[in-house]
């Protein structure tokens, strides 16, 4: 496949907004280390990582599901937005009340409930961007969301109350001021005729439900050595390794901004081109793998005033391949309906995850939290070559 521009953009401009997005959430963290200390951000990090979490559910396979019907039937495009996007809201009321009981006492509930609202909004228009191929505005959205956290932080050094609530309402700040610039610059689907719009339609929620499913099992297990982490390690340690894993998962996106650049493609091809292009992108993450992790090595060194030792980034080689084998894996079992078996998978890669990190973790710190993550994914890429192979 020769590159042409037709081909590049989309990749470059979906790669940029990933960039945008860990770059400016690695500035983030440096400010507040800086400003105040590694423990001061690491008591942010359960916010950050719960709030991902809730976040996700609330999603309920959204993107995967959306980025199928839109590419299978485009004359229902609307009214599968508008079905995900009101039952998906309806999750959204009962999570905001049950939360709003639940939470303890000293808590800023109103700042927490705003950063949700806001984060589901802005998550509602993955499917929509991705469709439109509107990176390059998504990636100016995040930019200025990004922004203003930023900005907020160099302006006010001194925090005036403690690190966690501040950052708390600066995030609920910067993912409304995101939402509603993607709603101006990109807008929605055009509403269907009456008729054919079921808003509530909560169908959606078992029709969807599998890939939700796929995609909270593939969160626990890529981040179930940061959730560990988070309560077996210090507040230190904790936060810095959320910053060293941010950088590295920033690595692993690489191979889903290329694949998603032309995801409705990817569902059009042949089993045999796939398999062509599964090739390509391994060789690919090779490359991208070394250079990437040499480049945050330089940049955690120089720029943020971390240091880490030299078999942590020799793992952390590794710890980012596997993603390039399997992404093209899961996609081809997304089309033919075996999210089954993508399910199945998830939960063998976070049960490993999980236990060798309660191993590895307390007796080699990061550096085992890194091994454990290695281990499981390497063996979660060769089930996926092997069940591709099969069907």
């Amino acid at each position: 496949m020769r590159l042409t521009t037709k081909l590049v953009l989309p990749v470059f401009t979906n790669g940029l907004r990933t960039v945008v997005i860990s770059i400016g959430n690695l500035l983030i963290a440096w400010l507040v280390i800086r400003q105040t200390s590694a423990e001061e951000w690491g008591t942010f990090v359960p916010y950050l990582v719960g709030m991902g979490l809730v976040t996700h559910v609330l999603g309920w396979g959204n993107k995967e599901f959306l980025l199928r019907q839109f590419s299978l039937d485009e004359k229902n495009i609307a009214s599968a937005f508008y079905s995900s996007l009101g039952a998906r809201a309806s999750l959204l009321v009962v999570v905001s009340l049950v939360g709003s009981f639940l939470l303890p006492i000293g808590i800023p509930v109103t700042w927490l409930l705003g950063w949700l609202i806001a984060f589901f909004l802005y998550q509602s228009y993955d499917a929509w961007i991705t469709y439109q191929k509107a990176f390059g505005l998504a990636a100016l959205v995040d930019a200025l969301g990004l922004g203003l956290i930023v900005g907020a932080l160099f302006l006010q050094p001194q925090m005036s109350f403690p690190a966690p609530f501040y950052l708390i309402a600066l995030y609920a700040m910067s993912y409304t001021l995101r939402w509603l610039l993607l709603f101006f610059l990109i807008g929605l689907p055009k509403l269907p005729e009456k008729g054919s719009l079921k808003i509530f339609d909560l169908a959606y929620l078992s029709t969807a439900a599998p890939l939700l499913l796929v995609g909270l099992v593939g969160l626990l297990s890529s981040k179930m050595d940061l959730y560990v982490v988070s309560y077996t390690l210090d507040a230190k340690s904790s936060g810095e390794y959320q910053i060293l894993t941010g950088g590295l998962n920033f690595i692993r996106a690489t191979a889903g901004f290329i694949v998603y650049a032309f995801i409705t493609d990817v569902y059009k091809m042949s089993k045999a081109n796939i398999s062509l292009q599964l090739k390509r992108l391994t060789a690919l993450g090779v490359g991208i793998s070394f250079a990437g992790v040499v480049a945050l090595s330089l940049l955690f060194r120089y720029g943020l005033d971390l240091a880490f030792d030299f078999e942590i980034y020799l793992v952390a080689v590794f710890y980012c391949l596997p993603t390039f084998v399997i992404i093209l894996c899961v996609i081809y079992l997304y089309r033919i309906k075996q999210e089954a078996i993508v399910i199945r998978y998830g939960i063998i890669n976070a049960g490993v995850n999980f236990t060798l990190s309660l191993v590895l973790l307390p007796m080699l710190g990061i550096l085992g939290g890194l091994l454990a993550g290695f281990i499981s994914l390497s063996i979660t890429a060769v089930l996926y070559l092997l069940a591709f192979n099969r069907k």
